[in-house]
This record gives structure tokens, C-alpha cells and sequence, in this order.
């Protein structure tokens, strides 16, 4: 599974914030998503924790 930035991340537990996708930020050993409704809101993710928490990808281009 490859994730590249500006991807479109589903995550399979809803978050408080009501987001329905996570816009990809950066990539590496620590990944870094973007609500889609609060922009400030971001969440840090090692990249064997969001692959187990990964329901759907959407390219971003």
C-alpha cells in the first residue's frame, strides 16, 4: 500500500471532529494528515500505526 501526499485517507475509527477523510501532508517514518474540515487539526501517525488504521485511499491527483 503506498501513500503519497494529497491523498485522500479513510480511517476506520471516526474521529471527535466528525472528519470523513485525512488530506496527506507528508510521508516518511512519520506521517502527518489534515482534516478535511478544520485545517489546523492534524494527526501524526508512524507508518506501521496507520496501516493498521487505514479503511480507504483515495489519489490525490
Amino acid at each position: 500500500m503506498t501513500i503519497n501526499v494529497g491523498d485522500k485517507v479513510f480511517l476506520k475509527k471516526e474521529h471527535p471532529s466528525k472528519t470523513e477523510f485525512w488530506i496527506v501532508l507528508r510521508v516518511g517514518t512519520i506521517y502527518k494528515l489534515q482534516s478535511n474540515i478544520n485545517k489546523e487539526l492534524i494527526l501524526e501517525f508512524k507508518k506501521e500505526n496507520l496501516n493498521k488504521n487505514i479503511k480507504k485511499i483515495e489519489s490525490g491527483n
